[in-house]
């Protein structure tokens, strides 16, 4: 029997579409004034994981790490860049807790941070952020489980209590706060979800001057369509085919 050489085509179509959608990318950095997830000088490690989002190639804040052109988890250099602020450096809440016993790295992602009181204590800006797009994963600490605050990108502001005992166990503990009101529920880390744009800067403030922690690290997650999704349009673009040749 003859094929029909539009359909072998629109099937070929089809495949390529359906196989071509990417996998996310992720960028991770951590912030410490000891130099613990990923190396110090900035090269590429493959073998640290870490994150809500396990990954490995994290940038670490400290010693000639980069800012500019961070690479993501596969070690390509991005075209997103980086910097921070705070009114009083970075901290840590002491010494090196470790590997997890899981084999992860979170317990020393999440000991050192950005070091800040009062309002807008702490900031992070990204520029140039190369997804169309993505989510962003802030993590935040102190080493006083007694303090409270909030983190924000300007349009989305979460409250938090610094979590007790995130680093103590074999463990780290990682929980997230979806509070936008007065809660300050007990938890670490904040998503801002379904971004797009080029620039975002996300800041903490704490409640009383006097009572200090920050931003620990960050992840920037790419948004990639569903294959169900892209299927979907796969199969609509054929039904145009067809219509067309009718």
């Amino acid at each position: 029997m003859k094929k029909n050489p539009m359909k072998v085509l629109s099937l070929l179509g089809l495949a390529a579409i359906v196989t071509a959608a990417p996998a996310a990318g992720v960028i991770s950095f951590n912030i410490d004034n000891n130099g613990t997830v990923g190396n110090p000088d900035g090269t590429y490690n493959n073998l640290m994981v870490a994150g809500v989002v396990p990954t490995i190639g994290w940038i670490n804040d400290w010693n000639t790490y980069p800012t500019t052109d961070l690479p993501d988890n596969t070690g390509t250099a991005t075209t997103m860049d980086y910097s921070s602020s705070s009114n009083s450096g970075t901290w840590s809440q002491g010494g090196h807790p470790g590997q997890d016993a899981d084999t992860t790295f979170n317990r020393e992602m999440l000991n050192g941070y950005l070091n800040g009181t009062g309002a807008n204590s702490t900031s992070i800006t990204l520029s140039q952020i190369p997804y169309s797009l993505y989510d962003v994963y802030v993590y935040v600490a102190s080493d006083n489980a007694s303090r409270s605050g909030t983190v924000t990108d300007g349009t989305t502001t979460f409250s938090f209590g610094v979590l007790d005992g995130m680093v103590a166990g074999p463990n780290a503990l990682l929980v997230e706060t979806t509070d936008t009101g007065l809660s300050y529920p007990e938890a670490n880390y904040a998503v801002f979800r379904n971004l797009s744009g080029d620039n975002q800067t996300f800041s903490t403030s704490f409640l009383t001057t006097g009572e200090y922690g920050g931003i620990s690290a960050f992840q920037v997650v790419e948004i990639v369509p569903e294959p169900s999704v892209v299927l979907s349009g796969a199969l609509g673009f054929l039904g145009l085919l067809r219509r067309r040749r009718a």
